[in-house]
């Protein structure tokens, strides 16, 4: 006996999805948890995928995103600057979670280290790692991110250690010296 459709009756259609990011940034996210060390700070630049903090949890890292809107100003404004806005991800950013201090009080990483600030003019010669893709939706801005990554680049302490056909990762081997000009670089 052979099954039939009936239409009052809920019927299975298979569904598949490559989910809410591409393999691409996948590896990524794999490559940063595998390589990276444990206490590495990884800052996103401009990504399609990014938009979403939970998503850049995968990176098991302390995990910052650079503020688009902040990123597409310097653009338009022909600069490369050293400080961007830029928001700390994950469980950091601005879940007060507690700690005890003592038997009958408590304490909150958040509100007392102000390095934690959520959103904040950081410098960006600060990161460990630096993941940018290298296409997207807003085309422009993922030409800045290679742009940028070209610059860090051509400082011999930060190399690029991973690529593949959309995300490129390069790391800081010397986070906090100099790898942009305090006044940033005017482009032409």
């Amino acid at each position: 006996m052979g099954l039939f459709s009936m239409p009052f009756i809920p019927q299975y259609k298979k569904f598949t999805s490559q989910g809410l990011m591409n393999r691409y940034n996948w590896e990524a996210f794999r490559w940063v948890k595998d390589n990276a060390d444990i206490d590495a700070s990884v800052l996103f630049l401009y990504g399609d995928a990014y938009g979403q903090n939970a998503i850049l949890r995968n990176a098991e890292r302390t995990s910052y995103l650079i503020n688009s809107n902040n990123y597409a100003d310097a653009l338009n404004n022909k600069l490369v600057k050293r400080e961007y806005l830029i928001r700390l991800t994950g469980d950091h950013s601005g879940v007060r979670y507690a700690y005890r201090k003592s038997l009958f009080s408590y304490g909150y990483h958040l509100v007392e280290d102000l390095n934690n600030t959520v959103t904040k003019d950081r410098d960006i010669c600060s990161f460990d790692y630096y993941v940018f893709d290298t296409s997207g939706r807003i085309q422009a801005l993922a030409q800045y991110n290679l742009l940028i990554k070209d610059i860090l680049v051509k400082n011999d302490w930060i190399e690029e250690v991973f690529s593949n056909e959309l995300t490129t990762i390069i790391k800081n081997n010397k986070p906090g010296q100099e790898c942009i000009p305090d006044g940033g670089i005017r482009l032409e």
